[in-house]
């Protein structure tokens, strides 16, 4: 029975971890970097200032491409 939940458990570790690749993927370059930033916890200034934006540009949807 444990054995069971483990496999289920990491079935299901596995699933999100594909999902967030393939929701990755389809970022550009550009996106990633954002995205990087988000994950890493930076503000808003700061995530400005590494990628070289204005606050302001880097309000919003990010651009489709």
């Amino acid at each position: 029975m444990a054995r069971t939940l483990m496999r289920q458990a990491a079935a299901g570790s596995d699933t999100r971890a594909e999902q967030a690749r393939r929701r990755l993927a389809v970022l550009s370059n550009r996106g990633r970097e954002f995205a990087a930033a988000v994950a890493e916890g930076s503000s808003n200034g700061e995530t400005g200032a590494r990628l070289h934006v204005s606050v302001r540009n880097g309000q919003g949807s990010p651009p489709a491409h």
